[in-house]
């Protein structure tokens, strides 16, 4: 029992964990980050220079981490924006990217 009970927290646990990420373009993902933000989370090299080019201006935050899998090392880059700005940057990933 205490087993079944431990692998139903572990599924609900990461179906939540899914949840906080909407995939929105090719290796890019949308997650909330607050109440206020959202932020941009991309190891799309395309997607990345595009927004560093286009909407830097708006970006409140910047991450970046190393990260490997089985093809080898990447860039994960994560841009934080502001609600304001949601629209403007998700409409304009979503049209260019698809």
């Amino acid at each position: 029992m205490k087993i079944l009970l431990l692998l139903l927290l572990i599924i609900s646990f990461s179906h939540v964990q899914a949840q906080k990420r909407a995939l929105i373009a090719d290796e890019t993902w949308l997650a909330s980050s607050g109440s206020s933000s959202f932020r941009i989370i991309t190891s799309n090299d395309t997607i990345s220079k595009m927004i560093s080019g286009k909407f830097i201006s708006i970006v409140t935050k910047y991450t970046y981490v190393m990260k490997k899998d089985r093809k080898g090392k990447y860039w994960e880059r994560s841009y934080y924006f502001n609600n304001s700005d949601y629209n403007t940057v998700i409409i304009y990933i979503k049209n260019d990217f698809k």
